[in-house]
């Protein structure tokens, strides 16, 4: 029987890991391959714990109890319990990078690097991403320096050995025992084929849809006042939320600013920067522990889906936005969206960071000709059938055979 192990920093919280790690786990169920899940820290909230039993899950520490060398120790020792024919390394954190160089040479040669975000690869990519949103750094600090708040919880520990990672990206040694390396981006994939001395060791891979939403055209264009809808983490200055923070305070019309968010924590963050901005509270609606049916339709129906991240990876929220007809607004330097979304055409993008070309950008959807729009809408639900879950796995199967 194949032994396969993922080993990511988080699971739960840590969003489009989940149905990725999950996805490819169903599928090598069916083929009777061993499936375990190895998740350096434990969930935040307890009552998810249990969202799927059925996942095999080894948790290494707590939130608040994280142990570097016990982590260290816990982990080789798993490798030997488990023997792994494929380890997947899911780096949407900079210590599973530390991690996959500690792990021993026999298991790096079966294990796949898989950078599911731009994230500790190009040199200068944290100083891009701060840069715009220095201004919205200090203001997010200062909200949760007043009321101590466990944004950071899972993160605490490790933040002096993260930056120490994020900074040692050009190290080419580093993949020479690896088998393979995936990404999800254009952007990625030529970085890593630059860097590598093994090019043929690179996939670019895009994400993927497993199932597609019915489709309600009636929903587009009905909205009674303007509505923009935001989902992920508020408290994330490469998420973006600080650029519509900005380009709210340059639209001068009524709108309604939906978010869609992990928790309430994460609510009550976002209504105090709305304050600190100086934004009408009345303006603001959140949703703490959203699924993604909690917020399809109200895609379909808002007047522009923000996707304002600076740096993304590929962002399953663009393809769950395309897939119902939503207007999507997209602004990164790097990552997925900027292969998906073509502007004007299924979509739309504004200057990544700049929140006063996103607010020209709304303005203008606003105006735009409704013919027009309803044809970027039915583009983008085309678009988004295109990435399937079948094309996705035949592409890793073909290049990594189990």
């Amino acid at each position: 029987m194949k032994n396969v192990v993922f080993v990511t920093f988080a699971y739960e919280e840590s969003g489009g890991t989940i149905p990725v790690i999950n996805n490819l786990i169903k599928h090598y169920e069916s083929k009777s391959y061993k499936n375990t899940v190895i998740v350096i820290t434990e969930a935040a909230d307890p009552s998810i714990y249990n969202e799927d039993p059925s996942i095999k899950r080894i948790y290494l520490n707590t939130p608040i109890d994280f142990n570097l060398l016990r982590t260290l120790h816990r982990y080789q020792k798993l490798l030997n319990e488990l023997n792994p024919d494929r380890i997947f390394f899911i780096l949407g954190h900079p210590f599973i990078a530390f991690l996959s160089n500690l792990t021993p040479i026999k298991y790096q040669n079966v294990g796949i690097l898989y950078y599911m975000d731009p994230w500790f690869t190009f040199s200068n990519l944290k100083e891009e991403v701060r840069k715009p949103v220095q201004d919205f750094i200090q203001i997010r600090d200062s909200v949760i320096n007043k009321k101590p708040k466990s944004v950071y919880n899972i993160f605490t520990k490790t933040k002096l050995l993260d930056s120490m990672i994020s900074t040692d990206v050009n190290t080419k040694e580093l993949y020479d025992n690896i088998l393979g390396i995936l990404v999800c981006s254009e952007d990625v994939k030529d970085y890593f084929s630059s860097l590598s001395q093994r090019k043929d060791i690179v996939l670019m891979d895009h994400l993927y849809l497993k199932e597609f939403p019915k489709t309600d055209e009636s929903l587009w264009l009905s909205s009674e006042k303007p509505t923009f809808i935001y989902t992920g983490r508020v408290t994330s200055s490469w998420k973006g939320f600080g650029v519509v923070l900005k380009a709210l305070q340059s639209i001068d019309f009524d709108y309604v600013l939906k978010l869609f968010l992990w928790d309430d924590v994460e609510a009550d963050v976002a209504k105090e920067l709305f304050n600190e901005y100086h934004l009408p509270i009345s303006k603001l609606k959140t949703y703490s522990k959203s699924r993604t049916l909690d917020f399809l339709n109200p895609m379909a129906q808002a007047t522009a889906v923000l996707i304002p991240s600076i740096g993304e990876g590929f962002s399953y929220t663009m393809l769950e936005s395309m897939s119902v007809g939503g207007t999507t607004v997209v602004g990164p330097i790097y990552g997925g969206p900027k292969d998906v979304i073509k502007d004007g055409i299924n979509g739309f993008r504004f200057k990544p960071g700049d929140g006063e070309d996103l607010s020209e950008v709304l303005k203008n959807i606003i105006i735009y000709d409704k013919n027009s729009l309803i044809k970027i809408k039915k583009n983008a639900v085309e678009s988004a059938k295109q990435f399937t879950f079948k094309k996705y796995i035949d592409k890793i199967e073909t290049k990594f055979p189990l």
